[in-house]
């Protein structure tokens, strides 16, 4: 109830804002979404919240400006699905110069209508990796086949080169924004916002469905979207490095630790507003509300805490006891 309460305004904020830039001329409406973090349930669901407003208030566009290591393969596998349904156009922007789309990230640059990165950025070293599972030949391969089936599924559709994406799978190449460009994995090169939208208004796009779109976006108006106090604590207590992982961890391709035998946060369940982290060093879970008023409170868990708590939203899984966790933590 709180988060539909809380789309419902957000929708409205936008509303009023799109009213307002339509009695200016018919200034164009672009919603701005900042995915400057890992890939993982908290992002998903900004992402998502972000998408559901622009298709409620009808914006031109969406622009999602990224810098990301990479993340989980399942969070990744739900923005994807988002971004191809999403019946406004989605931009993906690696910005600003020196940002990255890295591993998950590349997933998501693909995945757009309008595939953009500035200058001195890079995109790709896509290769999926599972922490605290050693695999057999025959699974890793089955896991990258299964992660490169779903990238060319939809990198064809979206007419860019097939080759070189996967490779970004298979060999873990990644490329700076030239090379992307010229291997037409995306379609231009811009140094800021504001030239990526004055430079796309007026081109026409083929939509994932084979629709043609003519894009509207010179002089556009910024609308942005920014993360919820319940987001922006949830993504920072979920940061591997804040959580203290000691030694003995798993280290990702990107060089971001997420999983080791020291964990400071055993685990993170969600279920609809109401969250909860469980400190494996503290008798006690965060609970935090999102709603008017919200609030944070520190709560007795009891023994329970030195017990792997489950899953995290929408089936990902977040470190526990690898020992038992038969499916380990897969992530790109």
């Amino acid at each position: 109830m709180r988060h539909l309460l809380g789309k419902r305004l957000l929708g409205a904020l936008l509303l009023t804002c799109c009213w307002t830039l339509a009695g200016h001329a018919d200034q164009p409406c672009v919603v701005l979404i900042h995915l400057d973090d890992t890939i993982q349930p908290i992002s998903a669901e900004y992402m998502e919240r972000g998408l559901d407003a622009a298709a409620a208030q009808h914006a031109d566009a969406v622009l999602i400006e990224i810098n990301t290591p990479g993340g989980l393969l399942e969070s990744m596998r739900q923005m994807v699905s988002r971004v191809i349904a999403s019946p406004v156009p989605v931009i993906v922007y690696v910005a600003p110069s020196g940002s990255r789309a890295g591993s998950a990230g590349f997933f998501l640059l693909e995945a757009a209508d309008v595939a953009a990165m500035a200058p001195g950025s890079n995109a790709g070293a896509a290769h999926p990796v599972v922490e605290g599972v050693k695999l057999d030949d025959t699974m890793k391969q089955k896991l990258e086949n299964d992660t490169a089936a779903f990238l060319r599924a939809y990198v064809a559709r979206r007419g860019r080169n097939v080759q070189a994406a996967e490779d970004a799978v298979r060999s873990s190449k990644s490329y700076s924004d030239t090379e992307a460009l010229q291997l037409k994995l995306i379609d231009l090169i811009a140094p800021d916002d504001a030239s990526l939208l004055n430079t796309l208004d007026g081109r026409t796009i083929t939509r994932f469905d084979g629709s043609k779109v003519v894009l509207h976006t010179r002089g556009a108006q910024l609308v942005r979207v920014d993360p919820t106090l319940r987001e922006e604590i949830l993504d920072r207590l979920t940061n591997p490095n804040l959580a203290g992982v000691g030694s003995g961890g798993a280290v990702d391709l990107s060089g971001v630790q997420y999983a080791g035998h020291h964990r400071a946060w055993n685990a993170w369940h969600h279920h609809g507003s109401a969250c909860a982290l469980r400190p494996e060093s503290a008798a006690g879970a965060l609970h935090l509300d999102d709603a008017p008023g919200s609030r944070l409170r520190l709560v007795d868990s009891g023994s329970s805490l030195s017990q792997p708590w489950g899953t995290g939203h929408r089936g990902d899984r977040f470190p526990g006891d690898w020992g038992t966790d038969a499916g380990g933590w897969s992530h790109s």
